[in-house]
């Protein structure tokens, strides 16, 4: 089933005042069918890129509690509220925090994932991967790169 534009701006709405109260970030709110699911209601949430387990379930029970309020959402759904940390880009000025991270980096020419934060400087980055088991050292400059989010080494 799908859900009005109006039904999902609401949802958003009352999503974002609660991570307001608790002191998260919203990150998205989206509507979807899976085939074996259902009906799936996700909010991804998240507090400076370090939310707790805790924080995510204090969530998920208030914002349950709000969302039965809603008359219109009187149909069958699963509530998914998860961290939304490695959906959300990271502003270049915050990046120092990241060295030694895994990050996926998207540029102009392309897409390196889980690659670890070695140095950032004004205008460029240094990324340490290996390639066929040989560590490679790139320098990536600033005005190059698209989005840069949390990355996960395997």
């Amino acid at each position: 089933m799908a859900i009005s534009e109006e039904l999902l701006k609401k949802i958003e709405k009352i999503a974002k005042e609660e991570c307001d109260k608790e002191g998260l970030e919203l990150v998205k709110v989206s509507f979807y069918h899976d085939s074996l699911q259902g009906d799936i209601l996700e909010i991804l949430v998240d507090k400076d890129f370090n939310i707790t387990i805790e924080e995510v379930e204090t969530y998920s029970t208030n914002i349950s509690t709000l969302l039965d309020q809603i008359d219109e959402l009187d149909f069958p759904y699963s509530l998914d509220v998860a961290s939304g940390g490695s959906s959300k880009e990271i502003p270049y000025d915050q990046l120092e925090r990241f060295i030694s991270h895994y990050l996926d980096i998207k540029t102009i020419d392309k897409e390196l994932k889980a690659v670890k934060l070695e140095k950032v400087e004004d205008d460029s980055i240094s990324v340490l991967y290996f390639i066929k088991g040989r560590k490679k050292i790139e320098k990536l400059d600033k005005d190059k790169i698209q989005s840069i989010k949390i990355g996960f080494k395997a």
